[in-house]
């Protein structure tokens, strides 16, 4: 049975195994019957001038050259890279935007002027990106690392709240003393370990690479294509196009929808011609 030949009805079980990968936030799958191999990404991949860009290079594969395919580039997905970069900027923003409150209120409280910017938890849109993110993000080990860093987040805000009640109930003439006080030393202690937290995160993401390499072979060509994670090798049920697939991914890169038990959500079939296809692109520019 070809399993991209699909009867009327809305669905059917087939019975063939399917490898599902995750790129960016959504789940795609291969039929596993081109799948030859599934490696992590070396540390070095060969680049080749002359090659279409959404090839990061070649590797020597058990003896072979294999040509590498950036998956998320081929899909017109934002690059891994700059995913990792948005997250380093925001990190980078958060500490100057923090330090910068930091500074204004030492300096209100040295000249002994009113000091009436609160920065609360709620008003934060760091707080607000890094929760949003913490439920959406596509890297791997983002949620447990955002988790951490909103936490010692949230410490800071709640001794900069504390401490603004302070501000509040002490005369203009006794700020200075304030910088001496316990709950000041509570802030900035806070402060400190929040934007460690800050520069070790960003340090992190950077430095944490779990891509993996999907090998297919159609008895003529080999490819291997980078995903962020392989999930699992499983049965799937494959929707009907004309009901269940989503009018955004409505492309030729995908023949229609699967859905598991142990996935949640829809599961893009990748169109498997078209991806051995990219190597005529390749070899093209070989010539």
């Amino acid at each position: 049975m070809n399993p991209y030949s699909l009867p009327e009805e809305e669905e059917v079980a087939e019975e063939l195994p399917w490898l599902v990968f995750k790129l960016h936030n959504l789940a795609y799958t291969i039929n596993s019957h081109i799948v030859t191999s599934i490696v992590q990404i070396p540390d070095t991949i060969t680049p080749v001038a002359s090659a279409p860009e959404e090839f990061r290079g070649v590797l020597n594969f058990r003896g072979d050259i294999l040509p590498i395919l950036d998956l998320r580039k081929f899909f017109g997905v934002v690059s891994r890279d700059s995913e990792v970069e948005s997250y380093v900027e925001a990190f980078a923003e958060a500490k100057v935007i923090h330090s910068a409150w930091l500074a204004d209120l030492e300096r209100h409280l040295t000249s002994g002027e009113r000091f009436t910017q609160a920065f609360t938890q709620k008003s934060c849109k760091f707080g607000a990106w890094a929760e949003a993110k913490q439920k959406s993000s596509s890297l791997s080990g983002s949620a447990s690392a955002l988790t951490e860093l909103l936490s010692h987040h949230s410490v800071f805000h709640q001794a900069a709240e504390r401490f603004f009640r302070t501000v509040t109930n002490t005369k203009e003439s006794n700020y200075g003393q304030l910088l001496d006080s316990v709950a000041y030393t509570a802030l900035k202690n806070s402060a400190n370990t929040f934007f460690d937290e800050l520069d070790s995160t960003a340090e992190e993401f950077k430095e944490t690479v779990n891509e993996m390499v999907v090998v297919v072979n159609d008895d003529q060509h080999s490819l291997g294509f980078v995903v962020d994670e392989v999930v699992a090798v499983d049965e799937l049920d494959i929707l009907s196009a004309e009901k269940k697939f989503p009018t955004f991914q409505k492309t030729k890169f995908f023949n229609g929808v699967a859905h598991s038990a142990k996935i949640h959500g829809d599961i893009l079939l990748v169109n498997e011609d078209i991806l051995l296809a990219s190597l005529d692109s390749y070899d093209s520019s070989k010539k």
